[in-house]
């Protein structure tokens, strides 16, 4: 669903025009039960899958997202889970770096309304692999990229990019949860 402009900033074209597809991956997602073991491995391995595929789409590696690369797979280990390569996706492509921002700094918005179902566990394998989904977006790196997308332009072919690179990061996200989740009901099949 693409927006009219008029009197309306970057930021809310965003999340207008990705609001389906994000209300498809939170559907996803609350298929899973984080305070369970196998749920929250599912989780994490969605998520892995996600970060490295986005990853690789950067012309310049970003190092918050290796950082959280490497808490997903600390994570993962602590619940005994292996750490599987990336699958066999359709390459991606040119992915806006500030796309990219807006996507992953929105979620640990979200990854704190997670956490609290996280601490709900009886599992102490569950509180320990917690490292992902505690870790915060800097307040100021989130003001900062706000700003940035209040500024510039909600017309034209760079927010016509930032838009369409968002959804895209999105639809990694759907697919690794489909994939997770699909695999999980197939388990219990």
């Amino acid at each position: 669903m693409k927006t009219k402009s008029k009197n309306v900033t970057l930021r809310k074209r965003l999340r207008i025009d990705t609001a389906e597809a994000h209300e498809r991956i939170d559907k996803l997602a609350s298929q899973l039960d984080l305070s369970n073991e196998e749920d929250l491995i599912s989780f994490l391995s969605a998520q892995l899958e996600s970060h490295q595929r986005l990853l690789e789409c950067l012309s310049q590696k970003a190092k918050w997202l290796k950082r959280r690369i490497i808490l997903i797979k600390s994570d993962l280990r602590e619940l005994g889970a292996k750490v599987l390569p990336v699958s066999d996706s359709p390459v991606v492509g040119h992915i806006n770096p500030l796309a990219l921002a807006y996507v992953i700094c929105g979620s640990y918005l979200g990854s704190k309304v997670l956490r609290k179902t996280l601490m709900l566990s009886t599992s102490e394998r569950v509180h320990n692999a917690s490292s992902f989904l505690k870790d915060d977006v800097p307040a100021e790196q989130w003001s900062m990229l706000i700003k940035t997308l209040e500024n510039l332009p909600a017309d034209g072919l760079e927010a016509e990019d930032i838009i369409d690179s968002a959804n895209r990061c999105f639809s990694v996200f759907e697919l690794a949860f489909d994939r997770v989740i699909s695999r999980e009901s197939k388990a219990y099949a």
